[in-house]
């Protein structure tokens, strides 16, 4: 580290807003033309970077944290600056991956994302209806038992009487199907 920054880290530690200031316009213009030749930034995200760098140092300077250099104040910010650009770069390469990806959805992944929300749906309701319409209809549409197995399994005096069960139970949840269709509009 060089007499200058010695001076100007000493100045900067000791509070004096007139060493950030000409730490701050000292290197400004050369970081923004390096930020968006190195890493195209626009300049409001490179004035952006910059400041937030510019706060990292002066606050590492004045709490301490930063008393010896092994190289110059310039070099430490922009060293501090180029981890900020790459997290920002970092950050929006996920946002737009994220989109990219939503956006090659075909329509018939699409339509098909919609119909495993309703099956989910489905699967939600008949789990809260009492007995014994959710067990006949877990077992017909779930476990796709026959009707006479069911008529069985429930205790049922005929295959008949196993079906008009499942009817109503069906009558049941369309009618609540309905029912939060209607609300959530």
């Amino acid at each position: 580290m060089d007499r200058s920054d010695l001076g100007l880290l000493e100045a900067l530690q000791g509070g004096h807003p007139e060493a950030l200031e000409q730490f701050y316009v000292a290197h400004r213009w050369p970081f923004l033309r390096w930020s968006e030749k190195v890493f195209g930034l626009s300049y409001e995200e490179a004035v952006d970077i910059y400041q937030d760098a510019i706060m990292i140092v002066y606050e590492k300077i004045t709490s301490r944290k930063l008393t010896v250099l092994e190289s110059s104040l310039k070099t430490y910010l922009f060293a501090v600056s180029k981890n900020l650009i790459l997290k920002s770069l970092r950050r929006r390469e996920v946002t737009q991956a994220a989109l990219v990806e939503r956006e090659k959805l075909s329509p018939h992944e699409e339509a098909e994302e919609q119909a495993e929300l309703r099956r989910e749906t489905v699967r939600t309701i008949v789990a809260g209806l009492p007995d014994p319409c959710k067990s006949i209809l877990q077992l017909y549409y779930y476990q796709q038992l026959p009707l006479r197995t069911i008529a069985e399994q429930l205790g049922y005096k005929s295959e008949d009487v196993a079906k008009v069960q499942k009817n109503r139970c069906m009558k049941s949840l369309r009618n609540t199907m309905l029912y939060l269709l209607n609300r959530d509009e």
